[in-house]
């Protein structure tokens, strides 16, 4: 069935090194744009977060200026993780 394709799909990616806690044009996560529970709860379950995202998440948290210090790469790696 379309879920458990989804869903391999979505293991497949997540194996890849996608980054489930990055946000959409709406800035929501992935978990919460999937439509069905099973995929929210698959979704929830893998999002662990890389010494690089928790060091994202700290700099926007604590509002620092990073923009004149990081380079571009980095600058956009930020704004997907922005709340």
């Amino acid at each position: 069935n379309d879920t458990d394709l989804t869903q391999s799909i979505i293991e497949l990616l997540i194996a890849s090194g996608t980054h489930t806690d990055c946000l959409d044009d709406q800035r929501r996560l992935p978990e919460q744009c999937a439509k069905h529970t099973k995929i929210r709860q698959l979704l929830h379950s893998k999002r662990s977060m890389s010494l690089k995202c928790q060091c994202t998440h700290l700099i926007i948290s604590q509002e620092i200026q990073y923009e004149s210090y990081l380079s571009e790469t980095l600058k956009k790696f930020i704004l997907l993780h922005q709340f």
